[in-house]
């Protein structure tokens, strides 16, 4: 039978210091890298040359972004499937951030994929925003299977909800409540079009119909059951390594699944994996952050004691 050892007192003590200075050492780390980024993302988004027909297709993640990027690689071009990633055609904004990659090289009309928080959206931004919004009990589970197939196999439901969804943990992010408010509210005065994702799902030639207004694309009657075929789930299934960013990596590493990023694009069914308890911290959120919206029908529903 195993014995366990435990360090004898003095070099507890000894070691109370060392760990205090390394906790502290830790911190200012974490500070300066969340400065560091900081000023890199203004420092890009200053350099960063707009142009007056550049599209920004913004929401929170898992809430119908690579949906839309299709939808305006369909409307804008032929629509043949030659590109090897979606991204070459429409890049991920703050992954080009990341990467210091010059956009210039794009042709006109650009679209681009973020997920950024309205307040690191400069106002003299010439371009229009489509805004995709999706139930946040559907995002959150989506969120949740998501992180569960790119590296985190052992996250629990409960965790994600907290840290990825609520965003708890992490001050440079905002949860999907106030990342929906800002955009929402647009104290910016935006050229914005708002699209939920329920009437993607429920009316897809509908939503593109108004993003042609929107954008004052020319797209010829003849065109559409090519558009409407391949902007559906099915297609888009059926081409996911085109969309999936992470699908090299997911070769590489076995313990992630290929031919998951579009999961089953369902709505209505992520209450079912809430409990009480997390239902009634969504709640709190959305009062706090939604109630003046016509959200209604992204609200739990709370059965009585």
């Amino acid at each position: 039978m195993s014995q366990k050892h435990s360090l004898p007192i003095k070099k507890k003590v000894l070691l109370l210091p060392i760990n205090l200075m390394y906790q502290i050492m830790r911190y200012i780390d974490r500070l300066f890298l969340k400065i560091f980024e900081t000023v890199k993302t203004k420092k890009y988004i200053l350099e960063f040359v707009d142009r007056p027909d550049d599209i920004y297709i913004n929401s929170f993640m898992r809430s119908g972004t690579t949906w839309m990027q299709m939808i305006l690689y369909q409307l804008t071009t032929d629509g043949e499937m030659h590109f090897e990633s979606m991204y070459d055609v429409s890049p991920w904004f703050e992954r080009s951030l990341q990467q210091n990659e010059s956009l210039d090289h794009l042709p006109s009309p650009r679209f681009f994929k973020t997920h950024v928080k309205y307040s690191l959206v400069p106002k003299k931004w010439q371009g229009k925003f489509i805004y995709v919004y999706r139930n946040g009990m559907d995002v959150a589970v989506s969120q949740y299977y998501h992180y569960k197939n790119v590296g985190y196999p052992d996250i629990t439901f409960n965790h994600s909800f907290n840290n990825m969804f609520l965003k708890k943990n992490n001050n440079s992010l905002v949860s999907w409540f106030k990342h929906m408010a800002d955009w929402l509210v647009n104290k910016k005065k935006l050229d914005i079009l708002y699209i939920k994702y329920e009437d993607l799902s429920n009316d897809l030639e509908g939503s593109i119909r108004k993003i042609i207004k929107f954008c004052d694309f020319d797209v010829k009657e003849s065109q559409f059951p090519r558009i409407l075929e391949r902007c559906s789930f099915k297609f888009m299934k059926q081409h996911e390594d085109k969309f999936d960013l992470l699908a090299d990596e997911k070769q590489r590493q076995k313990q992630m699944q290929l031919n998951q990023f579009f999961r089953k694009g369902k709505t209505k069914e992520g209450e079912k994996y809430f409990n009480r308890n997390q239902k009634k911290i969504y709640l709190e959120y959305f009062n706090k952050y939604l109630a003046k919206f016509d959200l209604g029908a992204y609200k739990p529903r709370m059965k009585e004691e």
